[in-house]
């Protein structure tokens, strides 16, 4: 086993497809990946956004136990928790107000008290949706098309009480607060549009589970959720991939797992959908912030090795261009009284997409676990080349071919 002080792991946000990054963990503490050489890890730091934020949570949240048997345990969540099964009642992330459809499944039939209960909430919701929102219309002086157009609110329609249920029942804050292991969270303050990081001690303590849930209340879908009085949303809108907190909390060895592919892996149709379409933005825009980050690590790194080179070994040209390009920013931490080391940055993510957009919220069992093992085997066969690593000794340049 491989002491984890200074290992990091950092879990993206991607709803259904973070089964992937479970796949990826099983792999990397159970030692079966050349990128640990072939040795179990038990990291130190994790972080997390989204769904990242609950997978990294729940594996700081089982003090003293082997790593690898909580991967183990988070692979069982997922699978007979969060996965939606003929006899679940929907899945462990949310649900449908209203939903005729969803009442006929035969797990929901086997709850009657529950159903009507839920049912009941649905129509208190909805109608109190509805008041608000009817008159919200009548007072406006907007257009009559604005006015309509204000009235859609998705977000109505969907429950986030089953994640809410499922945080309560398998993240226990006393067990958090015992753990060793370095947490930070990423949510988006929807007010001022900034990045909030939430520390262990915090989710274990005054702030609790609601980091989170606002780390995973993805806008459009879920509420924001209230945090001394300021609304969070999903850190995917500001930090889907939290490498620099990592990076900050002391971890010199870094497995980034990202759910998304590449960019050009994701298929173009002639009639996408709405749903498609903004997850294509947002892959963009997600891997262009991944690809940033990767290549400042690796353009420390790389300029830290040309710094501690004797003269006589030279630089090649594009080593020569990386160290103009960084040299001022690592001249200006240090002379600022700090500095800067080398990181290994490992990338993780599918060869392919896991799907479209709607597969963010395609909690089916059987996809899901199909997921999760596709995540096992891309670790398994990890290629740094190919998927766009940042390591010492690296040349120059490597990781920018492949981590967009």
């Amino acid at each position: 086993m491989t002491a984890g002080g200074h290992t990091g792991v950092v879990l993206s946000g991607g709803g259904a497809d973070g089964a992937y990054e479970v796949g990826v963990l099983k792999a990397l503490l159970q030692g079966a990946s050349p990128a640990t050489g072939y040795r179990p890890i038990d990291p130190g730091i994790y972080t997390g956004t989204s769904v990242g934020a609950y997978n990294a949570t729940f594996l700081c949240s089982r003090p003293g136990r082997p790593a690898a048997d909580v991967a183990t345990e988070l692979e069982t969540v997922w699978l007979d928790r969060i996965a939606n099964t003929v006899w679940s009642c929907g899945n462990g992330v949310y649900r449908l107000r209203g939903a005729p459809f969803q009442a006929l499944d035969p797990g929901c039939l086997a709850r009657p008290v529950r159903s009507l209960v839920e049912l009941g909430q649905d129509v208190a919701v909805l109608t109190a949706f509805g008041m608000v929102k009817g008159a919200q219309f009548l007072a406006s002086d907007a257009p009559i098309k604005s006015r309509l157009l204000s009235l859609v609110d998705l977000d109505a329609f969907v429950s986030p009480s089953p994640f809410e249920d499922l945080v309560a029942q398998t993240i226990d804050p006393t067990l958090l607060s015992r753990s060793s292991k370095r947490l930070v969270l990423a949510a988006s303050n929807w007010k001022q549009g900034v990045v909030r990081l939430f520390s262990r001690q915090e989710i274990a303590g005054a702030v609790g589970p609601r980091a989170i849930l606002a780390s995973a209340a993805l806008p459009g879908i879920f509420p924001p959720v209230p945090i001394d009085g300021i609304p969070y949303v999903d850190g995917g809108v500001l930090l889907n991939t939290p490498l620099k907190p990592a990076i900050d909390g002391g971890a010199d060895t870094i497995h980034v797992v990202f759910v998304d592919p590449r960019v050009d892996e994701i298929a173009l149709t002639p009639l996408e959908s709405t749903l498609d379409t903004f997850y294509r933005m947002f892959a963009i825009i997600w891997a262009s912030n991944v690809r940033k980050d990767v290549l400042i690590a690796s353009g420390i790194t790389r300029t830290l090795e040309l710094l501690e080179r004797e003269p006589a070994g030279g630089a090649s040209r594009e080593e020569a261009r990386s160290f103009l390009q960084v040299g001022q920013r690592i001249y200006e931490r240090f002379a600022a009284g700090g500095g800067y080391r080398k990181v290994n940055v490992h990338v993780y993510r599918p060869r392919n997409a896991l799907g479209e957009g709607e597969g963010i919220l395609d909690f089916r069992r059987d996809r899901l676990a199909s997921v999760i093992e596709m995540g096992y085997q891309d670790a398994v066969q990890h290629d740094c080349e190919a998927a766009g690593c940042g390591l010492w000794g690296q040349p120059a340049g490597a990781a920018r071919r492949r981590v967009a």
